[in-house]
């Protein structure tokens, strides 16, 4: 079984992966999504048993088209924990995980203080949780709009999302 997490807190499902591997005695590897990272999943796959793997960054870039193989064909113990914080994962990608989403923040109560103050954390604007929370609460069609070209544009992303950029955007714009 292999397990996807969408999420802006990949550290506490890190911390969900290395219990498991733990409570299961199999070994942990922890990797960020990238194509290096990659081909050392795929080398795992090939050589090793009983393990769990952890990765951090799953997004549609088409370097994760190497995992479609080995996550539906593997017949050995690996379980593969990973996180995703674009919600846009290709859904052949996500065919071969249970997906589950997780958040330990209060996003509606942010969004309100937002709203009010037009001030957010760092830690809160850079999630796309955020905008379409925001999006859920705006009634205004420009800044609708705006906010659906935001998010629209950060799915678009792979690496290196400029949430500063976004968040600059989004208060000159309501």
């Amino acid at each position: 079984m292999n397990y996807l997490y969408i999420t802006d807190y990949s550290d506490k499902i890190l911390d969900k992966a290395k219990q498991y591997a733990y409570e299961n005695n199999l070994f942990f590897y922890s990797f960020f999504a990238d194509k290096e990272s990659i081909t050392n999943i795929l080398y795992l796959y090939k050589v090793s048993d009983n393990l769990v793997i952890f990765v951090v960054g799953l997004n549609k870039s088409s370097v994760f088209d190497a995992l479609l193989k080995e996550l539906e064909e593997t017949k050995k113990n690996i379980v593969m924990f990973a996180t995703t914080n674009t919600y846009d994962v290709k859904e052949t990608l996500q065919a071969r995980f249970t997906v589950l989403y997780y958040d330990n923040k209060d996003i509606e109560k942010e969004v309100d203080e937002f709203i009010k103050t037009k001030k957010a954390s760092k830690e809160i604007y850079s999630s796309i949780s955020f905008y379409i929370s925001l999006a859920s609460k705006t009634n205004n069609m420009k800044n609708l709009i705006l906010i659906n070209n935001i998010i629209k544009d950060i799915k678009k992303c792979t690496y290196n999302i400029p949430w500063d950029y976004y968040f600059s955007v989004l208060k000159e714009g309501v």
